[in-house]
Protein backbone atom coordinates (compact mmCIF):
# COMPACT_ATOMS: atom_id res chain seq x y z
CA UNK A 1 0.00 0.00 0.00
CA UNK A 2 1.31 3.44 -0.83
CA UNK A 3 1.46 5.13 2.56
CA UNK A 4 -0.48 3.98 5.60
CA UNK A 5 -3.82 3.41 3.86
CA UNK A 6 -5.69 5.44 6.46
CA UNK A 7 -7.22 7.78 3.88
CA UNK A 8 -10.89 7.54 2.96
CA UNK A 9 -11.39 6.57 -0.67
CA UNK A 10 -14.82 6.17 -2.23
CA UNK A 11 -15.22 3.79 -5.12
CA UNK A 12 -18.05 3.41 -7.62
CA UNK A 13 -19.24 0.10 -8.98
CA UNK A 14 -20.00 0.33 -12.70
CA UNK A 15 -23.49 -1.10 -12.12
CA UNK A 16 -24.26 1.77 -9.72
CA UNK A 17 -22.98 4.28 -12.28
CA UNK A 18 -25.17 2.77 -15.01
CA UNK A 19 -28.20 2.71 -12.70
CA UNK A 20 -27.73 6.38 -11.81
CA UNK A 21 -27.62 7.27 -15.52
CA UNK A 22 -30.78 5.28 -16.23
CA UNK A 23 -32.60 6.88 -13.29
CA UNK A 24 -31.64 10.36 -14.52
CA UNK A 25 -32.49 9.58 -18.15
CA UNK A 26 -35.91 8.20 -17.27
CA UNK A 27 -36.78 10.86 -14.68
CA UNK A 28 -40.03 12.65 -15.48
CA UNK A 29 -38.83 16.14 -14.49
CA UNK A 30 -36.03 17.43 -16.72
CA UNK A 31 -35.64 20.48 -14.46
CA UNK A 32 -34.63 18.17 -11.61
CA UNK A 33 -32.08 16.18 -13.60
CA UNK A 34 -30.61 19.05 -15.61
CA UNK A 35 -27.76 19.51 -13.12
CA UNK A 36 -24.68 17.73 -11.79
CA UNK A 37 -24.80 14.79 -9.42
CA UNK A 38 -22.06 13.09 -7.45
CA UNK A 39 -22.28 9.32 -7.65
CA UNK A 40 -20.30 6.88 -5.52
CA UNK A 41 -20.53 4.18 -2.90
CA UNK A 42 -22.50 5.18 0.17
CA UNK A 43 -20.52 2.88 2.43
CA UNK A 44 -16.74 3.12 2.34
CA UNK A 45 -13.91 3.20 4.81
CA UNK A 46 -10.14 3.54 4.66
CA UNK A 47 -8.26 2.09 1.73
CA UNK A 48 -6.55 -0.33 4.09
CA UNK A 49 -9.87 -1.63 5.46
CA UNK A 50 -11.53 -1.88 2.06
CA UNK A 51 -8.60 -3.64 0.37
CA UNK A 52 -8.11 -6.00 3.32
CA UNK A 53 -11.47 -7.64 2.61
CA UNK A 54 -10.14 -8.90 -0.74
CA UNK A 55 -6.97 -10.22 0.85
CA UNK A 56 -9.09 -12.00 3.46
CA UNK A 57 -11.31 -13.51 0.76
CA UNK A 58 -8.25 -14.71 -1.14
CA UNK A 59 -7.26 -16.69 1.95
CA UNK A 60 -3.61 -15.70 2.06
CA UNK A 61 -3.75 -14.91 5.80
CA UNK A 62 -1.90 -11.65 5.16
CA UNK A 63 -2.42 -8.06 6.20
CA UNK A 64 -2.09 -4.96 4.03
CA UNK A 65 1.34 -3.47 4.63
CA UNK A 66 2.02 0.23 4.81
CA UNK A 67 4.96 1.93 3.13
CA UNK A 68 6.73 5.30 3.23
CA UNK A 69 4.53 7.23 0.77
CA UNK A 70 7.07 9.85 -0.32
CA UNK A 71 9.73 7.25 -1.04
CA UNK A 72 7.33 4.99 -2.95
CA UNK A 73 5.96 7.88 -5.01
CA UNK A 74 9.49 9.04 -5.84
CA UNK A 75 10.42 5.50 -6.91
CA UNK A 76 7.27 5.21 -9.05
CA UNK A 77 8.01 8.57 -10.70
CA UNK A 78 11.50 7.30 -11.55
CA UNK A 79 10.09 4.02 -12.85
CA UNK A 80 7.56 5.97 -14.89
CA UNK A 81 10.37 7.87 -16.62
CA UNK A 82 11.90 4.47 -17.49
CA UNK A 83 8.49 3.13 -18.65
CA UNK A 84 8.61 0.47 -15.92
CA UNK A 85 5.95 1.74 -13.53
CA UNK A 86 3.00 -0.59 -12.94
CA UNK A 87 0.77 2.42 -12.19
CA UNK A 88 -0.32 5.60 -13.92
CA UNK A 89 0.93 8.81 -12.27
CA UNK A 90 -2.62 9.85 -11.36
CA UNK A 91 -3.02 6.60 -9.39
CA UNK A 92 0.14 6.80 -7.31
CA UNK A 93 0.04 10.56 -6.82
CA UNK A 94 -3.48 10.46 -5.34
CA UNK A 95 -3.30 7.11 -3.51
CA UNK A 96 -2.62 8.70 -0.11
CA UNK A 97 -5.25 11.42 -0.34
CA UNK A 98 -8.87 11.34 0.79
CA UNK A 99 -11.21 11.05 -2.18
CA UNK A 100 -14.95 11.01 -1.66
CA UNK A 101 -18.07 12.95 -2.65
CA UNK A 102 -21.44 13.64 -1.06
CA UNK A 103 -24.15 11.67 -2.83
CA UNK A 104 -27.09 13.09 -0.85
CA UNK A 105 -28.25 15.30 -3.76
CA UNK A 106 -28.60 12.24 -6.03
CA UNK A 107 -30.33 10.35 -3.24
CA UNK A 108 -32.79 13.17 -2.57
CA UNK A 109 -33.57 14.39 -6.10
CA UNK A 110 -33.18 11.17 -8.09
CA UNK A 111 -34.00 8.58 -5.47
CA UNK A 112 -30.64 6.98 -6.26
CA UNK A 113 -29.31 4.47 -3.76
CA UNK A 114 -25.98 2.76 -4.47
CA UNK A 115 -26.25 -1.01 -4.46
CA UNK A 116 -22.59 -1.68 -3.66
CA UNK A 117 -20.28 -0.58 -0.87
CA UNK A 118 -16.54 -0.33 -1.56
CA UNK A 119 -16.02 -3.75 -0.01
CA UNK A 120 -18.82 -5.35 -2.04
CA UNK A 121 -17.56 -3.78 -5.27
CA UNK A 122 -14.01 -4.98 -4.64
CA UNK A 123 -15.20 -8.49 -3.77
CA UNK A 124 -17.37 -8.65 -6.91
CA UNK A 125 -14.43 -7.57 -9.04
CA UNK A 126 -12.16 -10.12 -7.37
CA UNK A 127 -14.73 -12.85 -8.00
CA UNK A 128 -14.99 -11.75 -11.65
CA UNK A 129 -11.21 -12.05 -11.90
CA UNK A 130 -11.30 -15.57 -10.44
CA UNK A 131 -14.10 -16.59 -12.80
CA UNK A 132 -12.34 -15.18 -15.88
CA UNK A 133 -8.58 -15.40 -15.32
CA UNK A 134 -8.20 -18.47 -17.51
CA UNK A 135 -9.69 -16.57 -20.45
CA UNK A 136 -7.19 -13.71 -20.37
CA UNK A 137 -5.13 -13.45 -23.49
CA UNK A 138 -1.48 -12.56 -23.35
CA UNK A 139 -1.49 -8.83 -23.87
CA UNK A 140 0.49 -5.71 -23.18
CA UNK A 141 -2.34 -4.50 -20.92
CA UNK A 142 -3.94 -2.06 -23.35
CA UNK A 143 -7.45 -3.34 -22.75
CA UNK A 144 -9.42 -3.86 -19.56
CA UNK A 145 -9.94 -7.50 -20.48
CA UNK A 146 -6.24 -8.29 -20.05
CA UNK A 147 -4.04 -7.86 -17.00
CA UNK A 148 -1.69 -4.88 -17.01
CA UNK A 149 2.02 -5.34 -17.25
CA UNK A 150 3.27 -5.39 -13.68
CA UNK A 151 6.56 -3.70 -14.51
CA UNK A 152 8.93 -3.98 -11.55
CA UNK A 153 5.98 -4.85 -9.31
CA UNK A 154 6.35 -8.42 -10.56
CA UNK A 155 9.82 -8.49 -9.01
CA UNK A 156 8.92 -6.50 -5.88
CA UNK A 157 6.08 -8.81 -4.89
CA UNK A 158 8.58 -11.57 -4.17
CA UNK A 159 10.05 -9.47 -1.36
CA UNK A 160 6.78 -8.48 0.32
Amino acid sequence: MIGRGENLYQLLHVEDLCNSIIIAAEHSDTQVVNTEFNIGAKEFSTMREDYQVVLDKAGFDRKIKKSPANLVIFALELLDVLNLSPLYPWVYKTATKDSFVAIDKAEKLLGFTPKYSNKEALLRNYQWYLDNRDSFEKSDGVTHRAPWSQGVLGLARHFF
